[in-house]
């Protein structure tokens, strides 16, 4: 099953680099994404702001960041796959670097997608149920189970140092 085609998502959310940390976080409150590809033109890849990103630069820098450009804060380097690759290849790669989005290029290297944790994870579950419906019950229940406790706890683990953090100075609580 191909990662782009099984997420039926063929739009790329894109930012410019120079727009402000506050204006790629309503554009991803007002698109209801995670995440947006950072590209000047489009196609290429300069690389990825996410809401995990946008926390970690807050917890760090404080609430100047959202004056910010997304350059300053967005992730360099970005794990990128095709169309072709399967799902669980990418599943795994999330897995283990700790993501949840990676951005889809053709042949030549242009961006054309972005995956996303949440709609890998449905697309598993949905195909799993369509293609054996009889025996979606405990092991159905297990799979996404399993899948959604591993993004969880890595999530979990993140804000709970969040929450240990002493807070900034000022702050009555």
């Amino acid at each position: 099953m191909a990662a782009l085609r099984a997420s039926g998502n063929e739009e790329v959310r894109t930012v410019k680099p120079d727009v402000t940390v506050a204006e790629a976080i309503r554009r991803m409150r007002d698109e209801l994404v995670g995440a947006l590809v950072v590209s000047e033109d489009g196609t290429s890849i300069l690389g990825i702001i996410s809401d995990r990103g946008i926390v970690d630069a807050l917890a760090d820098h404080g609430v100047d960041v959202l004056k910010d450009r997304v350059r300053s804060v967005m992730t360099e380097g970005v794990l990128i796959c095709s169309a072709d690759d399967r799902v669980g290849a990418i599943m795994a790669a999330m897995v283990a670097r700790r993501i949840r989005h990676i951005p889809v290029v053709d042949e030549e290297g242009r961006l054309g997608g972005n995956v996303g944790a949440g709609m890998l994870i449905g697309g598993v579950a949905g195909a799993f149920y369509l293609q054996k419906p009889l025996f979606w019950g405990k092991a159905g229940i297990a799979i996404v189970g399993i899948a959604l406790a591993v993004f969880c706890y890595s999530i979990g683990n993140r804000m709970l140092g969040y929450l240990r953090a002493p807070l900034p100075s000022g702050s009555s609580d």
